[in-house]
């Protein structure tokens, strides 16, 4: 059965990301299994002796070998194994060449969706293949042994007397009852050994036993189904019994009556297990998502197609069309929908007559969902309609395609920063080198203040060199997800002073007055790494873009008790509008030099902005050339 044990699916495809979208299809639509993947005829050899699959599953044109190949390995190996083509051509030759070849179903690639459905159908119909050839093959079995009945004798043979005792018996007796002719002898129906049983499980009574009522009525009795005790197997086996009583023609009496009974239980479990599976069918029916409709077309006195009428639907139908089965059940489509085109009786018409199946995209504006259309005859004159649900494919194909974009672009971007980065990092180590080549090949001829005048430039160029690099491996952080974040309250001004500090020598360098206007104990949910960043990359900005003896100013204002709002203004050179819309942007961000020629790599503020943003607030900028710049942002009050 199909969900008894785990599905074993041997692939056979060279495209990694179908095989993923082939694999993610049947497990959404709920089978379990194991799967292996092969790409060339070895393998595939290999894998149908030791893996031993439930199906295949192959594409039909691959590098190494093409699906028609591997449909003759596996026809040779067991034609038995439900073999699947999967295509991308919608040429209707390619899916009859397939189908003549041996195939058991083939899928177009566009429409994935009916592989989960077809995989079950094929499942499904290998089951009942096989049960209905054990069955007809146990059928002629039995019809064989009916014919050789004397020669064979593998049928069990009783001879009763008119007490209903036992005279004698064959060896198939002996084998069926599982106890000896000598053991039977003198045995009556009646007897309590033979444990006799109806099917419901009830005790079967001696007087009801076929032998006895064909003595009692001297009428032969015949298909009478009983299961009765063997010793040896320790189990009922069942029996089907015919009675024949042999009348004395003088008195009209029955005076012998011979009994002639099949093993039936193999044929009993067959005939059980059939059953099971047209309840695991119509089970399937009832629940599967596909929408199903069972349809008989109607013909015109000239033989074609005028009509058809509804023989089933299954709730998923029901669910999709908004028709109800006991409203549409028996009657015809004109009845249902007058307004009905006569295109589709024509086409269904065609399928129902011909056998050949269509398949067509369907979309239903008013629930706003794809559906690939099946529609197949089971026999001559029905066919079938099967509706998939393609929306959450469609949906998949186009956000891979967009990611694809985004792919694309990001790769574009990240290239570009990088020959910028490269740029960047040119200079302060050019200046580094050049300036340590002097001190290793002259440095006899330097006096004292020429070496302090050259560590001071030394040490300048490490500090910005070392700031590029910061900058770059928190952006790479960020990118990764490797960051930590541990927001806690922080007191903005002591943060403020210690970077102002830090850029103490430079401010002195360029002449430069900065008013602190933020109060003692500013505090801001923020976390504290991160906020150290914030501020030393956007003083680090106001510095270099102001001019000698300029000025830089730093406060902050409340927004509704919630927010802190800081502002940072420097009256130095300023930005146009245009330079302001690409600020925060990695594809347009570009290395400008400050007004002392130091250099930097534009990854600041974009940094700013991702590190406030991930503390909840937001981050912009005002400026104009010539008049200054200044930068806002604000961070949750704790």
């Amino acid at each position: 059965m199909i969900n008894e044990a785990r599905l074993k699916i041997l692939f056979a495809e060279d495209n990694l990301e179908d095989l993923e979208l082939a694999e993610r299809e049947l497990r959404q639509n709920g089978i379990d299994f194991e799967s292996k993947n092969v790409t060339t005829p070895e393998k595939f050899i290999e894998a149908l002796h030791n893996f031993k699959p439930d199906i295949i599953i192959s594409d039909l044109k691959m590098p190494n070998f093409d699906g028609i190949q591997t449909l003759q390995y596996s026809l040779l190996y067991d034609s038995s194994i439900p073999f699947i083509m999967l295509t991308g051509s919608t040429n209707e030759e390619t899916a009859v060449a397939c189908m003549k070849a041996g195939a058991t179903d083939y899928i177009i690639k566009d429409r994935l969706s009916m592989l989960p459905f077809a995989v079950k159908e094929a499942l499904l119909r290998k089951e009942s293949l096989s049960e209905t050839h054990l069955l007809e093959e146990k059928l002629l079995e039995e019809q064989n042994k009916f014919k050789t009945l004397y020669q064979t004798i593998d049928m069990g043979i009783v001879y009763q007397n008119a007490k209903g005792e036992i005279v004698d018996a064959n060896n198939a007796a002996e084998k069926i009852l599982g106890i000896s002719i000598e053991q039977m002898r003198g045995l009556k129906s009646r007897d309590p050994r033979w444990r006799a049983i109806h099917e419901d499980g009830s005790d079967f009574h001696g007087d009801s036993h076929p032998a006895m009522v064909a003595l009692r009525t001297k009428k032969k009795v015949s298909n009478v189904v009983m299961g009765v005790y063997n010793p040896k197997k320790d189990k009922h086996v069942w029996l089907n019994i015919t009675a024949l009583p042999q009348i004395d023609e003088k008195t009209g009496l029955a005076y012998q009556v011979y009994t002639v009974f099949e093993d039936i239980s193999d044929k009993k479990e067959i005939m059980d297990a059939l059953i099971k599976s047209e309840e695991k069918f119509r089970t399937l029916f009832v629940e599967m998502p596909e929408a199903v409709a069972h349809h008989e077309i109607i013909l015109d006195e000239n033989g074609a197609p005028c009509n058809y009428k509804f023989l089933s639907v299954n709730p998923a139908f029901e669910e999709i069309t908004g028709l109800k089965s006991e409203n549409i059940i028996g009657k015809t489509v004109i009845d249902v929908i007058p307004d009905i085109e006569k295109y589709w009786i024509e086409t269904y018409g065609k399928v129902a007559l011909t056998g050949q199946p269509i398949q067509f995209e369907n979309f239903n504006s008013a629930i706003g969902k794809h559906f690939n259309v099946r529609a197949y005859s089971p026999r001559k004159g029905e066919f079938v309609t099967i509706f998939f649900d393609i929306t959450e494919s469609i949906t998949i194909k186009e956000e891979i395609k967009r990611k694809n974009e985004e792919l694309l672009k990001h790769i574009t971007v990240k290239d570009k920063f990088f020959s910028i980065i490269a740029h960047d990092l040119k200079s302060p180590f050019n200046g580094l080198l050049g300036l340590s080549d002097m001190l290793s090949d002259d440095i006899e001829k330097f006096t004292k203040e020429d070496i302090q005048r050259i560590a001071k430039s030394m040490k300048s160029s490490a500090n910005h060199l070392f700031k590029l690099l910061e900058n770059l491996l928190e952006w790479s952080r960020l990118q990764r997800g490797t960051i930590n974040f541990n927001p806690v309250a922080c007191d903005a001004n002591q943060i403020i002073e210690q970077n102002l500090s830090l850029n103490k020598s430079l401010l002195e360098q360029k002449g430069i007055l900065v008013k602190n206007n933020v109060p003692d104990k500013t505090m801001v949910l923020c976390d504290v790494n991160m906020l150290q960043m914030i501020f030393r990359n956007i003083l680090s900005n106001a510095i270099k873009f102001s001019n000698k003896d300029g000025k830089v100013e730093i406060k902050t204002n409340s927004i509704s008790g919630k927010w802190q709002h800081f502002i940072i203004k420097d009256y130095g050179v300023g930005i146009s509008e245009d330079e302001i819309e690409n600020l925060f942007k990695l594809d347009r961000i570009s290395s400008n030099v400050g007004t002392s020629g130091e250099t930097g790599t534009g990854l600041g503020l974009i940094l700013c902005k991702e590190y406030i943003e991930m503390n909840k607030g937001k981050i912009w900028v005002e400026s104009k050339p010539d008049e200054g710049t200044t930068v806002n942002f604000t961070l949750p009050i704790p």
